[in-house]
């Protein structure tokens, strides 16, 4: 403000009530102080969703400053060309129909869902495997629930993986799942999953939970599949679905990374803010 140069604030969410809710907050008086403040002298402020938008309008955001700017990706690094083999051997899928996830390791993202998914169908097919990407504090229980059930070849836990190299994995799956849950504090959801994107891009099958921005943004049989939250029959039903309909899986991830190039890059995200930006100027 005082250098007359504009000011851009990206909001996931409120950071206040964020601390509140899911962490611990100090002097909360004076952080909600701050946060306004951030709020007032923005320029252009970019809401990851309509949610986060209605939210911080409450909080005296003023509406017209703000764009609903979701995530995006970078379409060159994911993209549906890269060579799946490596890891594939890596992990002895070869031959193997690979569902994949990746994410942290806590009840809103899902995991629970889909490991509860991958049980039950383990328990009926031998020729479809899982590879669960990533870590964080769910990532224990659910891995020695594995080593107990002889289940280690199937269920794969690779634990983190550098994000220059989340593509390679992502291009080993054959179906891609994104089995968010709603808050358990009743809050709606206000997120905008980078990895939902990263998944389009990579020009696969998706599997996604119909939940606020994701259920927008993936169109039941157009460029992915939608199943209702936490309903652990429901994504069975929709993985079943896929390994009997290749055909139906190739259009899908085509319809995906189409779906992302023209609306989800991370151009797309500036331009939209740049643009917001130019006509308040």
């Amino acid at each position: 403000m005082h250098f007359k140069i504009p000011l851009i604030l990206e909001v996931n969410h409120s950071e206040v009530w964020v601390k509140k809710n899911w962490s611990r907050l100090f002097f909360e008086r004076l952080a909600t102080k701050i946060e306004k403040f951030a709020f007032e002298n923005s320029d252009v402020i970019g809401a990851v969703s309509k949610i986060t938008k209605e939210e911080i309008s409450k909080l005296g955001a003023n509406p017209d400053k703000i764009v609903v700017n979701p995530n995006g990706v970078d379409e060159i690094k994911f993209n549906p060309d890269i060579d799946d083999e490596s890891i594939r051997q890596k992990f002895g899928l070869s031959e193997k129909f690979i569902v994949g996830f990746t994410g942290t390791f806590t009840r809103w993202h899902g995991v629970e869902t889909l490991f509860n998914a991958a049980l039950k169908i383990c328990s009926f097919r031998n020729d479809i495997s899982f590879l669960f990407i990533g870590d964080g504090n769910l990532r224990t229980a659910l891995e020695t629930e594995t080593i107990n059930l002889n289940l280690t070849d199937r269920i794969i836990f690779t634990g983190i993986v550098p994000h220059d190299d989340i593509s390679m994995f992502l291009a080993a799956c054959d179906v891609l799942v994104s089995p968010h849950l709603g808050f358990q504090s009743g809050e709606r959801f206000f997120g905008s999953p980078t990895k939902l994107f990263e998944y389009m891009a990579m020009g696969k099958a998706i599997i996604a939970s119909d939940l606020e921005q994701i259920g927008e943004i993936i169109q039941h049989d157009f460029n992915g599949l939608k199943f209702k939250p936490g309903d652990v029959d429901d994504l069975i039903n929709n993985i079943l679905r896929l390994v009997h309909e290749p055909e139906l899986r190739i259009k899908l991830g085509n319809n995906a990374r189409q779906s992302v190039i023209e609306n989800y890059t991370w151009k797309d995200n500036a331009k939209r803010v740049l643009k917001r930006l130019m006509n308040l100027s």
